[in-house]
């Protein structure tokens, strides 16, 4: 159903013109129904239209390719939801923009609020439902990812808290444990092997060979778990500032376990040596 924009129009069987026959305002039939248009889409592909503004246009389908023409007049606003199994995906046409970026998504379970703001480029705000299973929010361009499905919190009224995870500008009172999964960087038998931040506080490796175990680049804390394997061989490290007591000695014996616990702080690197046998 269109959405059917305010007017006014007049009939009149009196000519116009003459004197004593002029049309006036007690001769109108105003029209003053106002009303949003809607429509629902069940199909995997939508354009919208000039004539869906104000309207309210609901998905219902998988996964939706929505485009978004150039063009519109601005202030043309319309408010979409999704309440079908698949993601909707908004795209800008044109070189359009919607938030900045060329496309923008929305989850199972939210809705949309969507608004030209130039001849070519959008505004969009997401908002989401209680009973939503989101993987991420956007907030500006930047996805912002929980990792599970139904990982975001929701207060007693439906409002979205805060996501499961910590910020770096907050500090948090930890009373629940997080899992991980430790690194696996396979089999070190020579070079120089250096723990990178980015694959997490825990790795692990095989020793097979005689090889260099590096600094990691940036402040971090990270252990790493050294297996040796049958050709283990000796360990020399790089980039460290350590005393004369590092902790345990290191050994080549097949199958012997060792835990390197390393501190990046500030410029300096140190670690520590725990023999598991």
């Amino acid at each position: 159903m269109p959405a059917k924009i305010l007017k006014h129009k007049f009939q009149s069987a009196a000519a116009d013109g003459a004197d004593g026959t002029l049309v006036r305002p007690s001769n109108w039939n105003d029209d003053h129904d106002l009303w949003s248009g809607d429509r629902t889409v069940t199909i995997t592909t939508d354009t919208l239209a000039a004539t869906d503004n104000q309207s309210l246009i609901t998905y219902n389908a998988g996964a939706v390719a929505v485009s978004l023409a150039a063009g519109f007049t601005r202030g043309w606003t319309a408010r979409l939801r999704n309440i079908g199994a698949g993601v909707v995906t908004f795209t800008g046409t044109g070189g359009g923009t919607i938030n900045g970026a060329a496309s923008i998504t929305l989850d199972p379970g939210w809705s949309l609020l969507l608004q030209s703001i130039s001849a070519t480029d959008y505004a969009a705000i997401k908002i989401p439902s209680a009973t939503a299973s989101a993987t991420s929010i956007t907030v500006g361009t930047t996805a912002i990812n929980s990792g599970t499905t139904g990982r975001f919190l929701y207060d007693n009224a439906g409002a979205l808290g805060e996501a499961v995870a910590l910020r770096p500008d907050v500090t948090a009172n930890i009373t629940i444990g997080f899992t991980f999964t430790a690194y696996n960087a396979g089999t070190v038998s020579s070079g120089t092997f250096t723990p990178s931040a980015t694959n997490g506080n825990y790795q692990y490796y095989t020793n097979n060979g005689a090889h260099t175990l590096g600094a990691p680049a940036v402040q971090s804390a990270i252990d790493v778990l050294i297996t040796n394997g049958a050709t283990a061989g000796a360990i020399t490290f790089t980039g460290f500032t350590v005393g004369s007591n590092t902790g345990d000695p290191l050994t080549t014996t097949n199958g012997h376990k060792f835990i390197i616990s390393m501190r990046v702080i500030s410029t300096f690197a140190t670690y520590t040596i725990k023999a598991l046998q």
